[in-house]
C-alpha cells in the first residue's frame, strides 16, 4: 500500500536504521495497540514541525480539542455573571419566537440554532467584536442568519431595541417591526449583512476579508486591524457557495478572516452526517484547502477523563462513534450513556465509575463551554499566515429542554407549552414566577439598568468600541468625471469605423480608471474572460491585484499586452468564478457603508453567467443595498456566432426585471453606454446618492457607431427615444420599438417597408423596458389612490401617443422583456423575441430561426396593419414569399 507514493521513489541511504525505525513502530503496535501507536507518530510529526522538518499536516485529528488544557489562555471574564447574561440572552431570543406565533399562528422563527449557539455569540461580543463607536469601522460578523432572535435579545439587553420591537419580530409593515433574519434593507441601521439565503455568508465572508486586503495594499483606507467573523451551520456547509471561497482564502493568507462553524450535527430535517462524522469531515477539507483548524468538541469536564485514558479506549471510542449515535445520547438519560457509550468497554465503564447518571448526562460539548472558546477565539484572533476555522460542536436547541434538545423536528418548533416554559426557566435560574408562566405570553426578562449584569454587558461593549452589529454610513463625497470621459463615445465612430458596445464599455472603463481622482475609487472585476470582452490592455495598464506580487515571468512579458500583476494592481481578475466575483462586486459595493469609502465597481460577465447563475448573490447584493454596474457581455440569443445552446443569454433581461432596485438597460450604441454609465455614477456616487445598481448588456457585434442625436439624453436614461425617423412618407405609418443589437434589424426593416411596402416606420430605441413599466407603475398606483386629482400619464404612454400606426418590438431577448409595456402604450403591441434553447450557427441563420431578422419584422407590421384594416391581407402573404419564409417551420420556442 502506497500512502505517500513518493517515498518508493527516494533511495534509501541507511536501510537498517530505517527497520530500527520500522521494528520500533511494529513493536509499540503489538504491545500497546494501534491507539498508543496513533499517539507517538503524532507526537513525532509535531516534533518534526517545531525542528523545522518538513512533513506534511495531518488532514485530521483525533476527535477531541485542538487545544489541550495546559495550553489554554487564561479566561479574563466572569464567568458566573456572562453565564446569567447569556441565561437571559437565551429566554429573550425564546420569548420573541413564542410570543409572535402565539399572536400569529404560522409567523415562524427558529427557536432551536441560535439555542445551540448562543456560547459561541456571547464568547465574541463579551470578548472580541470590535465595535464602532470609536470612530472606526470595527469588525465584520456575518451572523449566522437563524440566529438572528439572539442577537436582538441581546439588543434588548443592551437597550438598543425595547419590548415593542421585539413584540413586532417579522411583523415589519408599517413599521417598528424586526425582520425574521440579517437583511440590512428592512434594518439599515442595524444589520450589516444578509446571510440567510444559506451559503452566501461565507463566500461573501471570504471575498470581503480579501477586499478588506485590496483597500490595505490600495491604501484607500487602513483595514489591518479589522477581523471578519463568519457564523455558519455544519449543514450550512454543504452548500457549494460554501465551500466556493475556501482555497482563495488561504492562497492568499487572509489571516483576517475566522470561520465559526456551529456543529450541532443536524441540519433541518435530520443529522448532518448521521453515518459519519461532520467535524472530521470538515477538517480534512478545511485542511486541504490550507486553512489553520481549531476543533472545541469537548467541555472541560471531558478534560480529567481524557487525562485518565492511558490506554486510548475513550480516545477510540470518540473516534468511532459516528454523528447519529452522539445525536441518541443527547436525548437519552445517563444509565443509557453509561451502558452503550462507556458500557461495552469495561475499561471505559470502570473510567466513569465516580459519575454519577446525572453527571454523564450533563458532560458537555466544547461549543457550550466559555474557556474552551475562549480559548479558541485567542488563539484565531492571534494566528498569523492562513484563514482560521472553529469548528465547535454543540446540541441545537441547548437547554431548551428534552422536547427539543437534539431532537429531528427542533427547527420547526416556534413555541412552548407552561410545563415546557417552567423548566427552560429552571435550567435558566431566571426569577420569573410561575403566575407570569400560567397566563399569556411569556415575559421578557431584563436583569434592569442598575444589575450587575447590564453593568457587565454594557462595560464589556464599551472596552470593544460599541454595539454590533451596527450598520453606519459615513457619506463622504467624491469627485465626478468630467466631459471629457464620455466624449469619445458620444462622438460615434464614423461610417467607415465598426465597434461593439463592448469595445466601447472598454474605452469608456479605461478613461474612468484614468481619472485622476475618480479613478482609484474603480474597481473592474472579472471573472475569467477579460481576452474575450477586449479588455486585456488593462493588464499591463493597472495591472491585476495580487497580494504578493508577481513572482514569475509570465510567457508574454515581451508583448504589449502581457498578464501582469501586482500587490497594487486594480483589476480583480477572479478565475472562472462568477459566484467569486459577485462576492469581490459586494465587498466593493457596499464599501461606502463598511469602510466609508465608496467604490465603484463594475463586474463584467459572459452574460449568459450573470443572473441566472448567481442571481441569489444579486439578490443578495440588493438587500446589503449595494451600487455599482453589472455588466453583461457577449449578450443575446443571436449575437455569438456558433456558441450554442448554454452560452446564448435571451433572458437576462426577464430575471433583472424582478429585482426591485436595478436599472436594467439594453443599450445598441456606444453613446447610449456613455449616457447610462455616466448617470449611474451620478446617481449612485452624487451629492445625494441613490440606493440603485445598473445592469447593461453588452454584445460582441461590431457596426458603425452613430453620433448622439442631440436631445436624446432623458430618453436613453428615462428607456425611450425616438433613433430614426422614416426616411419617407408612406402610405402606410408604423412604430418599431428595437434594443441592442436588434436594432441593426430593425433599420433593415425600415428600408424595407419603405421600399417595398410605401410604409413609413420609426425606428425607436429601447434601451429599458424595465424602467418604462416602473415609471408607469407609479403612474397607475398614483392614479388609483389619488381618484379626485386629474391623472397623470406615463412617460411611454405620452412618448408614443403621436405615434401613428401598429407598434412592433423586436429584442434579442425573450418576448416578455417587451411584453412588460404592453398595456401602457396606445394601441396593440407586437412583440417579436428570441423565446426558446439557444443554438449554434451564423447570426444570419440563428436571427432567421428566431424569426427576429427584418424579414420577419417587415412581416410582423404588415400583419399589424392588416389585422387593424389599413392593408390587405394578401400584401402579407406576398411578404412571406418574397422572403422565403416557411409558414409551417416548428415554432422556435418548442424546437
Amino acid at each position: 500500500m502506497l500512502i505517500d507514493g513518493f517515498v518508493h521513489q527516494l533511495p534509501d541511504i541507511d536501510p537498517a536504521e530505517t527497520t530500527e525505525w520500522l521494528d520500533s513502530l511494529d513493536a509499540v503496535v503489538d504491545g500497546r495497540g494501534r491507539s498508543r501507536a496513533r499517539y507517538l507518530l503524532a507526537r513525532l510529526m509535531e516534533r518534526a514541525r517545531e525542528q523545522g522538518v518538513g512533513v506534511p499536516a495531518m488532514v485530521t485529528t483525533d476527535y477531541i480539542n485542538t487545544i489541550p488544557p495546559e495550553q489554554e489562555p487564561w479566561f479574563p471574564g466572569d464567568e458566573a455573571l456572562e453565564k446569567r447574561i447569556r441565561a437571559a440572552i437565551r429566554w429573550n431570543a425564546m420569548a420573541m419566537v413564542d410570543r409572535s406565533n402565539r399572536r400569529f399562528d404560522g409567523l415562524g422563527g427558529h427557536l432551536s440554532t441560535f439555542a445551540s449557539a448562543a456560547a459561541l455569540y456571547d464568547v465574541g461580543f463579551n470578548h472580541f467584536f470590535q465595535g464602532k463607536s470609536d470612530g472606526g469601522f470595527g469588525d465584520q460578523v456575518f451572523v449566522q442568519g437563524h440566529a438572528a432572535p439572539g442577537v436582538y435579545a441581546r439588543a434588548f439587553l443592551e437597550g438598543r431595541l425595547n419590548e415593542e420591537h421585539l413584540d413586532r419580530f417579522r411583523r415589519e409593515v408599517f413599521g417598528g417591526g424586526l425582520p425574521s433574519y440579517p437583511h440590512p434593507r428592512r434594518l439599515p441601521d442595524f444589520w450589516e449583512y444578509p446571510t440567510v439565503s444559506m451559503g452566501l455568508g461565507p463566500l461573501n465572508a471570504v471575498y470581503q476579508a480579501r477586499f478588506n486586503r485590496y483597500l490595505l495594499h490600495h491604501e484607500v483606507v487602513d483595514t489591518s486591524r479589522a477581523k471578519v467573523w463568519c457564523f455558519v451551520g455544519d449543514g450550512e456547509m454543504d452548500e457549494p457557495e460554501a465551500m466556493a471561497g475556501l482555497s482563495i482564502a488561504a492562497r492568499e493568507q487572509l489571516d483576517n478572516l475566522i470561520f465559526v462553524v456551529n456543529c450541532n450535527l443536524q441540519r433541518l430535517d435530520g443529522p448532518v452526517r448521521g453515518n459519519g462524522k461532520v467535524i472530521q469531515e470538515l477538517e480534512a477539507i478545511f485542511h486541504g484547502a490550507g486553512w489553520n483548524v481549531i476543533k472545541v468538541v469537548w467541555g472541560r469536564a471531558w478534560d480529567e477523563l481524557l487525562a485518565r485514558d492511558v490506554d486510548g479506549v475513550l480516545l477510540n471510542k470518540m473516534n468511532t462513534t459516528v454523528d447519529g449515535e452522539f445525536q441518541k445520547y443527547a436525548v437519552e438519560s445517563g444509565a443509557y450513556i453509561r451502558d452503550h457509550f462507556f458500557g461495552p468497554d469495561p475499561r471505559l465503564r470502570q473510567l466513569v465509575g465516580h459519575l454519577s447518571d446525572e453527571d454523564l448526562q450533563r458532560l458537555p460539548r466544547g461549543g457550550h463551554d466559555y474557556r474552551k472558546l475562549y480559548s479558541a477565539y485567542k488563539t484565531a484572533v492571534e494566528h498569523r499566515g492562513s484563514p482560521t476555522v472553529i469548528l465547535a460542536k454543540t446540541i441545537k436547541g441547548w437547554t431548551l429542554g428534552e422536547g427539543l434538545e437534539a431532537r429531528n423536528a427542533t427547527h420547526q418548533i416556534k413555541k412552548l407549552d407552561v410545563t415546557a416554559l417552567k423548566r427552560f426557566r429552571d435550567r435558566l435560574q431566571l426569577p420569573i414566577p410561575d403566575s407570569d408562566l400560567e397566563e399569556g405570553d411569556p415575559p421578557y426578562f431584563h436583569p434592569g439598568t442598575d444589575s450587575p449584569e447590564y453593568e457587565y454587558l454594557a462595560a464589556r461593549r464599551r472596552a470593544l468600541h460599541g454595539p454590533l452589529p451596527e450598520r453606519v454610513v459615513r457619506r463622504k463625497a467624491i469627485a465626478l468625471p468630467g466631459a471629457d470621459t464620455y466624449a469619445d463615445l458620444l462622438a460615434g465612430s464614423g461610417e467607415k469605423i465598426q465597434a461593439t458596445t463592448t469595445s466601447a464599455f472598454a474605452r469608456l472603463l479605461r478613461n474612468l480608471l484614468r481619472d485622476p481622482q475618480l479613478g482609484r475609487r474603480v474597481v473592474p472585476i472579472i471573472p475569467d474572460e477579460a481576452r474575450t470582452f477586449g479588455l486585456d490592455a488593462l493588464f499591463r495598464e493597472v495591472q491585476i491585484y495580487a497580494p504578493f506580487g508577481q513572482m514569475y515571468e509570465p510567457v508574454d512579458a515581451a508583448l504589449l499586452l502581457s498578464y501582469k500583476e501586482s500587490r497594487t494592481g486594480r483589476l480583480l481578475e477572479e478565475g472562472i468564478t462568477e459566484a467569486g466575483s459577485m462576492a469581490s462586486f459586494t465587498a466593493a459595493g457596499t464599501a461606502y457603508a463598511t469602510w466609508g469609502e465608496p467604490m465603484i465597481p463594475f463586474f463584467i460577465f459572459y452574460s449568459m453567467f450573470g443572473f441566472q447563475r448567481v442571481g441569489d448573490l444579486i439578490w443578495s447584493f440588493g438587500d446589503q443595498r449595494g451600487r455599482g454596474f453589472l455588466l453583461g457581455a457577449t449578450a443575446g440569443r443571436t449575437t455569438l456566432t456558433g456558441e450554442g445552446l448554454q452560452h446564448c443569454d435571451g433572458q437576462s433581461h426577464l430575471y433583472a426585471g424582478a429585482y426591485p432596485n436595478c436599472r436594467p438597460y439594453d443599450p445598441a450604441f456606444a453613446y447610449e453606454v456613455a449616457v447610462i454609465i455616466r448617470d449611474g455614477i451620478e446617481r449612485m456616487y452624487g451629492s445625494q446618492p441613490e440606493d440603485y445598481y445598473y445592469y447593461l448588456t453588452l454584445y460582441n457585434e461590431a457596426y458603425p457607431m452613430p453620433a448622439m442625436p442631440p436631445g436624446v439624453e432623458d430618453g436613453i436614461v428615462r428607456g425611450l427615444y425616438r433613433f430614426r425617423a422614416a426616411p419617407t412618407p408612406g402610405r402606410h405609418r408604423a412604430q418599431i420599438l428595437a434594443s441592442g443589437t436588434a436594432v441593426l434589424a430593425a433599420l433593415d426593416a425600415q428600408r424595407m417597408l419603405a421600399d417595398e411596402f410605401e410604409v413609413a416606420a420609426d425606428v425607436w430605441s429601447a434601451t429599458s423596458y424595465k424602467l418604462l413599466r416602473d415609471e408607469a407603475l407609479d403612474v397607475e398606483r398614483w392614479n388609483r389612490l389619488h381618484p379626485a386629482e386629474p391623472p397623470r400619464v406615463p412617460y411611454v404612454t405620452e412618448a408614443l401617443t403621436d405615434a401613428e400606426g401598429p407598434l412592433v418590438a423586436v429584442t434579442d431577448f425573450v418576448k416578455a422583456v417587451p411584453d412588460q409595456i404592453a398595456r401602457f402604450v396606445p394601441g396593440r403591441l407586437v412583440s417579436l423575441g428570441t423565446d426558446g434553447y439557444g443554438t449554434s450557427d451564423t447570426r444570419v441563420a440563428l436571427r432567421r430561426h428566431f424569426e427576429v431578422d427584418a424579414a420577419h419584422l417587415v412581416v410582423a407590421v404588415l400583419q399589424a396593419l392588416a389585422q387593424q384594416g389599413d392593408l390587405k391581407a394578401e400584401r402579407v402573404a406576398e411578404a412571406i414569399r418574397r422572403y422565403d419564409i416557411d409558414p409551417d417551420r416548428p415554432d422556435p420556442r418548442t424546437t
